[in-house]
């Protein structure tokens, strides 16, 4: 999906059926769309995953690290300009739709802190 920046408009770019993905099929395909998107006049700014293994493979394909968040767009011809730049951003929506539905469901979710005389959380 892309989203534009500075007003409502979104498009689904694609939804495919993978049965299994790896790091660098996930490469490939996001470099396709990169590749498209890119030839068609948009200037993709961030890429958004969540902290699945595959996606923290993904990210380490392609460069990124704690220091540098970003990864060059390799079909921009001026590499020099920051527009060449697309930051990965981690998704923080799942770590509290998880914690959420961890509530919802009454299970526990955190153990009691050190030397407390509360309970497990419920």
């Amino acid at each position: 999906m892309i989203n534009y920046i500075a007003g409502r408009y979104e498009d689904m770019i694609s939804m495919d059926p993978i049965e299994s993905i790896s790091a660098d099929r996930q490469v490939d395909i996001s470099l396709q769309v990169l590749q498209g998107l890119t030839e068609v006049g948009y200037q993709v700014v961030n890429v958004t995953t969540d902290g699945h293994k595959v996606n923290t493979a993904f990210q380490a394909k392609l460069g990124v690290t704690p220091d540098k968040p970003w990864f060059a767009n390799p079909f921009v011809e001026n590499q020099e300009q920051h527009e060449a730049r697309v930051h990965v951003i981690n998704d923080t929506v799942h770590p509290w739709k998880n914690g959420f539905y961890q509530l919802l469901n009454k299970k526990p979710v955190a153990p009691p802190f050190p030397g407390s005389k509360a309970r497990i959380i419920n």
